[in-house]
């Protein structure tokens, strides 16, 4: 039974109830009791739907930021397999991300990247934030059980490792600098979801033009 069909039958039930509790026979009737324990049911459940419903309103308006933050560069979402690159946002300008190489590392895995500076300027002192875990695939299977849903979706947020990371390589200009990330403590099947974000530089380096 889909969502509107349980609305469209609790408004029923409801007007039926309201109609009943105005007839003078009713009230005499040995089935008050029964009749007040179930409209108490009612509200309750009405009460429980709209509270689902705003709670589904705040994942997709988190799931829509995290689409528009993706679309803007400012995460960039890695995939280990994928021998390509995708773009990171910074303070100074976009900058690419590419995946090296990925290995077991003490209980987790260091993972290499390369950074690119597509500009005519060095950068020196950055750091960015790096998110791992599961991925969620919660969303491939059925979704008409909206408690469920939202169950699976905040213990999945819950159940991710986030730290910042300082680096102390220099980006130089129109160059790909490699740099190691440790993801710990982390499984095989936690490299499902690798995010990186909030990429930001503190120096600048540039020549000084000759007189």
């Amino acid at each position: 039974m889909d969502t509107k069909t349980k609305v469209r039958k609790i408004f029923l039930l409801s007007s039926f109830l309201f109609f009943l509790s105005s007839c003078p026979e009713f009230k005499q009737s040995p089935f008050l009791d029964e009749f007040q324990k179930l409209k108490e049911e009612v509200s309750l459940l009405k009460v429980k739907y709209d509270d689902i419903l705003i709670k589904l309103k705040n994942i997709n308006s988190q799931l829509s930021y995290h689409e528009i933050k993706l679309q803007q560069n400012d995460v960039a979402y890695i995939i280990i397999s994928d021998k390509g690159y995708t773009n990171l946002n910074s303070n100074f300008g976009i900058f690419f991300i590419r995946v090296e190489d990925i290995k077991p590392y003490a209980n987790g895995y260091k993972l290499s990247l390369s950074i690119g500076n597509p500009y005519f300027i060095r950068f020196i002192d950055f750091k960015f934030s790096v998110e791992w875990g599961k991925e969620f695939s919660q969303f491939s299977e059925d979704n008409s059980n909206a408690t469920k849903l939202l169950r699976s979706y905040e213990d999945w947020k819950k159940s991710l490792n986030k730290k910042d990371i300082s680096f102390t390589e220099i980006l130089d200009s129109g160059c790909w600098t490699r740099v190691e990330i440790i993801l710990s403590p982390a499984s095989k099947n936690e490299l499902g979801h690798i995010a990186l974000s909030n990429l930001s530089i503190n120096k600048i380096s540039m020549m000084m033009k000759k007189r």
